[in-house]
């Protein structure tokens, strides 16, 4: 007789920053995890807390990682996508949010990131490591190019 273990259940939050330039491109913020946090760059993200919603914990993410206030927020919008992914037992459902903010948005990053950067969705490609991170930029680069 064999036991399974039961996967516990987590909830994280993706917020893909990004502003509009001139031209109509987008700029997407990218964070670089420091190297005790794993070293890789990736979008927004955060653990959603008991109680809390997942817009809740974008909103509180967005402050305590990048500085960013609600002053600075345009919109909001999502969940544009959700996946699904396993660690240490636990089952995480992450669904992903896309916050449009203002091209003079200041970022004063937290202890969890050493670098920022603002880059295009092309060089998300290379730069942002998990295939699903890279999945919720293309939808939001195919959502932003229609509407311009």
């Amino acid at each position: 007789m064999t036991s399974m273990t039961e996967l516990k259940k987590g909830r994280k939050v993706q917020g893909i920053i990004y502003y509009k330039n001139k031209d109509g491109g987008l700029s997407i913020l990218g964070l670089h995890r420091t190297p005790e946090e794993g070293g890789f760059w990736q979008p927004l993200t955060g653990t959603v807390e008991e109680g809390e919603s997942y817009e809740e914990c974008l909103v509180r993410e967005l402050q305590e990682e990048t500085g960013i206030t609600n002053d600075r927020i345009t919109k909001i919008e999502g969940p544009i996508n959700s996946f699904q992914w396993s660690r240490d037992n636990t089952l995480y459902e992450e669904l992903v949010y896309s916050v449009e903010v203002s091209s003079e948005t200041q970022v004063q990053l937290s202890d969890e990131h050493d670098e920022y950067r603002w880059i295009t969705p092309v060089e998300t490609k290379v730069m942002f490591k998990f295939q699903e991170i890279k999945d919720g930029i293309d939808i939001l680069n195919g959502k932003e190019s229609k509407t311009n």
